[in-house]
């Protein structure tokens, strides 16, 4: 990985943890996919059980860089990039839907 695609991995998980606790949980997947518009909460459970590797039902940063890794082709599309940085400029700032979010999902 190079230190540009180490740059946009870094930026993106970090607007994906909105609360800076250094790891992504499914409120916050949740919220960020649903800006992308993938808003079904079945969508937010799988992409939670294929990255979530440890089981601890948070995606951690080493998790989030392996995503990346398997997937270069999305993390380096500058139609993805450019749409995400719309998306999170608009959207992150409002947590108080996370915790909404993060209880329907954890009451499947």
């Amino acid at each position: 990985m190079d230190d540009e695609e180490k740059a946009n991995n870094d930026r993106i998980f970090k607007h994906f943890d909105v609360n800076g606790d250094g790891k992504i949980s499914a409120a916050e997947l949740g919220e960020a996919l649903k800006a992308l518009g993938c808003v079904s909460v079945e969508e937010v459970s799988k992409m939670m059980s294929e990255m979530d590797t440890d089981g601890d039902g948070f995606i951690s940063y080493e998790e989030f860089i392996a995503f990346a890794a398997a997937n270069r082709g999305l993390m380096k599309d500058p139609k993805f990039i450019d749409r995400f940085e719309r998306i999170t400029n608009h959207h992150f700032d409002r947590f108080q839907k996370y915790n909404e979010f993060d209880e329907r999902i954890t009451s499947l």
